[in-house]
């Protein structure tokens, strides 16, 4: 497992894999986040 900087450094530099891994580890978090702010769940 790559730590969060690692993700985002290949990222950067074209990774898609690295973003898939990035979207997929903080996905739940930031909807949460979103729909906690907004109360909208059509986000």
């Amino acid at each position: 497992m790559s730590t969060d900087a690692e993700l985002v450094a290949a990222s950067a530099s074209g990774d898609r894999e690295a973003f898939r891994q990035i979207v997929e580890r903080y996905q739940s978090l930031l909807c949460a986040v979103a729909y906690g702010s907004t109360g909208d769940l059509a986000l």
